[in-house]
């Protein structure tokens, strides 16, 4: 499964694009319930706001975001920047999917929703080399893989107990803190994530608090040329725009 989808993020990135709904709420939408109309591009996501708790934008918050994608669109630094925090995650996945092998040790526990069902928990004989990845390290949880695809349908880990670093001073992750992913064939070769739920609980730089919580659903995935540049993006990022 493991080099499956390491292959798949590799030889697939740029060959397949998809449109599609998103909806959200995080700490990125200020708390609020985001619906969004997001185009693949190469480099990143560009997404247009639709409504906010459920109410469709007013004509000058339309108006608004017309100019900020028009801006965006003529500004492909600006819109890299704005992807980079996306990239940097990206890039912790696959490297928690290349480590996994080795980080954790797996109990096949049945079937579930028609994929192949495996606990994972903690490898004592691991060595963590990074905060990151003793937060990794010390979760637990459940893996799907559909078969005979060997592809990832879903993972849900938590934190078995608490991640102190800096000996606690800096900053702490409580356990029970975790995720859940979801990921769906949207077609013959291609899956993507549909659901996307973290809460992560703690404190740093000195007993600041932080909690790290996000909710996502994506949906209504529709295929488009693949290397769309910005300007052509936009466009296609309205609702009513037929790909």
């Amino acid at each position: 499964m493991v080099k499956n989808e390491l292959s798949d993020h590799h030889d697939h990135h740029d060959s397949h694009a998809f449109r599609f709904l998103s909806i959200e709420r995080s700490a990125r939408t200020g708390g609020q319930l985001w619906t969004e109309e997001v185009v693949e591009v190469d480099g990143g996501l560009l997404r247009r706001l639709v409504s906010m708790d459920g109410k469709p934008l007013t004509p000058g918050q339309q108006a608004s975001q017309e100019r900020r994608l028009e801006q965006l669109a003529n500004d492909p630094e600006e819109f890299s920047q704005i992807n980079e925090k996306r990239q940097k995650d990206e890039a912790r996945v696959r490297k928690v999917l290349e480590l996994m092998p080795r980080e954790f040790l797996f109990r096949y526990d049945g079937q579930e929703n028609g994929c192949r069902r495996i606990d994972f928990r903690p490898n004592p004989a691991y060595h963590s080399v990074s905060f990151e990845d003793r937060v990794v390290h010390n979760m637990a949880g459940v893996v799907e893989i559909e078969e005979p695809s060997m592809r990832l349908c879903a993972v849900r880990g938590h934190l078995v107990k608490t991640v102190d670093f800096g000996f606690g001073l800096l900053g702490h992750i409580t356990q029970g803190s975790g995720f859940t992913l979801d990921r769906t064939q949207i077609e013959p070769s291609v899956w993507r994530s549909t659901l996307l739920k973290t809460h992560f609980y703690g404190a740093f730089f000195f007993f600041k608090s932080i909690s790290r919580s996000q909710h996502t659903i994506r949906r209504d995935f529709q295929p488009i040329p693949a290397n769309l540049n910005l300007k052509q993006a936009v466009a296609l990022s309205k609702p009513s725009a037929t790909p």
